[in-house]
């Protein structure tokens, strides 16, 4: 055909091939522009009935007028050829472009706007497509797409056979089995039913699905089993191939490959309507226009009036959801995720599913999320939602199981409001070991889009910011995590060595970082590791992983424990704390050991609030109701420090520190046996605590057994050459004992040292009795403890 006239057409070259023939390149000799011409297949010329039918859709086709329809010209025949002359469209198809990479969820609703609104213009003229396929539409140089062979595409019957189908549009699969343009039917053209617009929809949400996720939503090796996964298939979700993708796009994308069309949109209208809440991030009015689509249809002005109805309806049921505090939810808790796996050691899987749900989910503004340390008491254990919420004092729960075999997840994540038990959402999802670091994004996602009428894009970037592509390196960090909760010596090194190894794979991993930080500057406070080694390192830790991500709360919160407890830069600690607190005033960490510093720099008022605060978050957490307990101590209210430490042993009677900070208040009022029965206490779960022996043999020097003082002092002195032994705890013996000179010597010891416990000078009641000292007061004047 190169270089033959069709008419005044000449033929330039092959554009390609389709069920209705083949099309070419050709120059218009008359106008001088390029055309697209299509010579029609002589079964189509043959047929009389196919042809009058043809020329019928042709000429009904050539009225659109769309700037996303590609033009027809002309309907011509010369020399015993049928053809049609169409609008040459310059670009690539969309086939073209889903194979080199999916498209974000902009582009994706700006394409899917465009291919709705020709198709809204040729429903409205009565024109079914009836072969929406990526091959099918074209997307020139400026990003507008362009709808081919309206109204042409298919004449035949509904399912072709794979001898009927034309080599250019069969598909090979992984089988080598010969599949066509049958992907992209709707379930009641595959059925031979009668089909209307919502059928080119249905073909719609597979192009838009394809543009997701660069794969299709059926599949089969034949034509059988293709049929098959159409008619009875429900797709993944195209947010589980890409958790970014917005929830409100995923479900536009599911609502279009509903089985029933009466489930789909009922018109491209309302597709472009949807997809301008994607695109626009906004709820979109009733515009006259739209006003105008309905009341042009069939029964139209009953429709509009019906549609005023219902959107008044809405607007006030919106109204009263929005302002009822019985429906709103303002407060959630994510409950641990079930283990249900049988692989060993896999807790930190649901256990890092659950943080990162938390971690995201807090990051929302106006919800207040609880803390680990509080959702985390509820770990194994089956509760009524009703019971969780009311304990919780939280509007909604997310619940959920893991179920991790081999290299292959299943989870299932529900939103439950917590009034009445009810289910507010629920999905399933089926992923790859290896997506492990996309899991977090997707479900949180999810919910937040539950949550919100929408999200702003902050709010949705703040949602789906990844932390790490590297699979390996995330699965290191959760592991890391898991045990750096564990608080305990063996629980530190086995987190260090987590964090160590996921940096190693991922060195601009802010989070592996965060983790080293948060370890190393606990360590101290443990007394695990002296401060001179383990601060630096928390320090440093820190300002990569906020060098990497500045928003990194944790890491903030990290850097300010370490300039108060260490730095002793009280200011700097104060502002990294406010600016954490700032970033996701849920993260309860940050309150909490920010109301420790304010407590040592005698702000009690302050201190009180901002614990409180925390509890409010993280209202189950040991550390933070302990802590609490040890604040009000160090603002001499002991009977309220008293009330709050026994309030944490109902919670739990196996946390050691409680025990240590009661006999500090008991010891604080004289009362003796009662601070030695807590310390003994602490002392029978904590027996390898070298801090707590010598906090026991303090109380031993003051109510007058030396004995006992002292030999718990001599075994602590033949430790410190081998061990990490506070040199404040050893100061604190001999004060008890009388022996200010060598209880000084060894003070300043821990002066130099930076002991964390020194930054409590100013406030500590045991401390009482050296206040008058003038070497204690200027001890005081070198933390540098500014005035406020």
């Amino acid at each position: 055909m190169i270089g033959k006239k069709l008419s005044h057409y000449t033929i330039l070259g092959p554009l390609g091939a389709g069920g209705m023939g083949e099309v070419y390149r050709a120059r218009d000799e008359k106008l001088g522009r390029e055309v697209a011409i299509k010579i029609l297949p002589v079964e189509v010329r043959s047929d009389e009935e196919k042809l009058r039918r043809f020329v019928r859709e042709a000429k009904a086709a050539s009225t659109l007028k769309h700037p996303n329809t590609a033009s027809i010209f002309e309907l011509g025949q010369a020399d015993g050829v049928d053809f049609i002359v169409m609008e040459l469209v310059d670009g690539e198809t969309l086939d073209a472009m889903i194979k080199k990479s999916v498209s974000d969820a902009t582009k994706i609703a700006e394409l899917g706007i465009q291919i709705a609104g020709a198709l809204e213009e040729a429903h409205s003229a009565g024109i079914v497509h009836r072969d929406i396929k990526p091959s099918n539409i074209m997307v020139n140089s400026r990003g507008q797409a362009k709808i081919l062979d309206f109204g042409l595409a298919k004449i035949a019957d509904p399912v072709f056979s794979d001898s009927e189908l034309p080599e250019s549009s069969k598909m090979k699969t992984a089988s080598g089995t010969i599949i066509g343009t049958i992907h992209y039917i709707s379930p009641e053209q595959a059925l031979g039913k009668q089909i209307d617009g919502r059928s080119d929809l249905f073909s719609l949400g597979i192009v838009l699905y394809q543009l997701a996720t660069g794969r299709l939503p059926f599949e089969g090796h034949n034509m059988v089993q293709m049929l098959d996964s159409i008619l009875h298939s429900r797709p993944i979700p195209s947010g589980q191939f890409n958790p970014g993708l917005p929830a409100s796009l995923d479900r536009i994308i599911m609502r279009c490959l509903e089985k029933d069309p009466a489930r789909r949109y009922a018109s491209a209208t309302e597709v472009i309507q949807a997809l301008q809440f994607v695109k626009n991030n906004q709820t979109l009015p009733i515009t006259k226009q739209i006003a105008d689509t309905l009341a042009l249809r069939p029964g139209g002005k009953l429709l509009l009036i019906l549609s005023v109805v219902v959107i008044i309806i809405g607007l006030f049921l919106h109204r009263f959801l929005t302002t009822s505090d019985q429906q709103i939810i303002k407060s959630i808790a994510v409950l641990p995720f079930a283990n249900q796996g049988s692989v060993p050691d896999s807790d930190y899987i649901s256990d890092g599913i659950t943080e990162g749900i938390i971690d995201r989910l807090s990051r929302l503004p106006n919800l207040k999320v609880m803390a680990r340390g509080t959702v985390f008491t509820y770990k194994g254990k089956l509760s009524d939602p009703r019971k969780v919420g009311r304990e919780l004092n939280v509007d909604a729960l997310v619940t959920g199981s893991v179920l991790h075999q081999q290299d292959s997840l299943r989870i299932r994540a529900d939103l439950v409001r917590a009034s009445d038990g009810t289910q507010i959402w629920s999905e399933q999802y089926i992923w790859k070991t290896a997506d492990l670091p996309k899991v977090q994004v997707r479900i949180a996602g999810e919910i937040s889009e539950q949550l919100r009428s929408r999200l702003t894009g902050e709010e949705r970037r703040k949602i789906n910011k990844r932390n790490t592509q590297n699979t390996e390196a995330y699965q290191l960090y959760l592991r890391g995590h898991y045990y750096w909760n564990k608080r305990s010596v063996t629980g530190f090194q086995r987190a260090i060595d987590c964090y160590q190894r996921a940096i190693q794979l991922d060195p601009k991993f802010a989070l592996a970082y965060s983790g080293l930080a948060e370890t190393y500057t606990l360590m101290p406070a443990y007394a695990m590791l002296p401060p001179k080694v383990g601060h630096p390192k928390a320090k440093a830790a820190a300002q990569k992983a906020l060098e990497i991500d500045p928003d990194l709360v944790e890491a903030s919160t990290a850097l300010a424990h370490t300039q108060h407890n260490y730095d002793w830069d009280w200011q700097k600690a104060e502002d990294n704390f406010r600016r954490a607190i700032q970033i996701n005033p849920n993260y309860a960490n940050a309150h909490h050991w920010y109301g420790n510093l304010l407590s040592e720099w005698g702000r009690k008022e302050e201190a009180i609030a901002e614990k409180q605060l925390a509890l409010k978050l993280d209202p189950l957490s040991l550390i933070i109701n302990a802590d609490y307990g040890f604040i009000l101590y160090e603002a001499r209210k002991s009977d309220a420090a008293i009330e709050q430490l026994k309030k944490t042993i109902e919670l739990d009677s196996h946390f050691s520190l409680t025990y240590q900070y009661l006999a500090f208040v008991y010891q604080q009022t004289s009362r003796y046996p009662e601070a030695i029965a807590s310390f003994q206490k602490a002392r029978e779960l904590e027996p390898e605590s070298l801090e707590i022996r010598a906090q026991l043999a303090h109380v031993y020097a003051l109510c007058g057994r030396h004995k006992e003082s002292r030999n718990i002092l001599k075994e602590l002195l033949a430790l410190t050459s081998t061990e990490y032994v506070a040199s404040f705890d050893i100061g604190m013996i001999y004060a008890g004992l009388g022996e200010y000179g060598i209880a000084f010597e060894w003070l300043e010891k821990a002066f130099e040292e930076r002991s964390y416990q020194i930054t409590a000078l100013k406030v500590e009641p045991r401390l009482d009795f050296l206040r008058q000292e003038p070497r204690f007061q200027e001890m005081v004047r070198l933390l540098n403890i500014p005035r406020k």
